[in-house]
């Protein structure tokens, strides 16, 4: 299982060929809407909507061809996008009253940081066979972002 973060525009814009060449290798990518916007933009993917952005980046070349690669972008307080088998699924976000905020700073890397402890958890209760099957179920999507974007599972 292979996961990157997009990261950071600049990335995407910078460092373009080492992003490239690890691409082939991503089961699960993650970024946030201006670097997603960014990436489609270097990279000639010929489109402004993200949902069509999440699309065209889940079906870039991958090596292993036995789980198709997930593309999840999100948007500030607008609908999480996750792109699996050709479709894009919106996952509406909690947002919490002005008031609560206290800093933005970081939000998307405590996001993918998250999503990330959450695949280690599951990888950890299952064995490696069963995580595979798992990995290519719906529902093993739904979870892993209502336990992150609702802050449910």
């Amino acid at each position: 299982m292979f996961m990157m973060n997009l990261s950071a525009p600049f990335l995407c814009e910078f460092f373009q060929k080492p992003m490239l060449a690890a691409f082939p290798y991503v089961d699960i990518l993650f970024g946030n809407e201006t670097e997603a916007d960014t990436f489609a933009k270097i990279n000639n993917l010929n489109a402004t909507d993200r949902k069509q952005i999440a699309l065209k980046i889940s079906n870039m070349d991958k090596i292993n061809n036995k789980r198709k690669r997930i593309v999840v972008i999100t948007q500030g307080t607008n609908a999480v996008l996750l792109a699996k088998d050709g479709i894009v699924t919106e996952y509406p976000v909690v947002e919490l009253p002005e008031e609560k905020v206290i800093d933005t700073n970081a939000a998307g890397d405590a996001f993918v940081g998250g999503e990330y402890g959450f695949v280690i958890v599951i990888i950890n209760i299952c064995e490696n066979n069963n995580f595979i099957e798992l990995y290519s179920n719906d529902i093993f999507i739904e979870i892993l972002l209502n336990f992150i974007v609702c802050g449910q599972a």
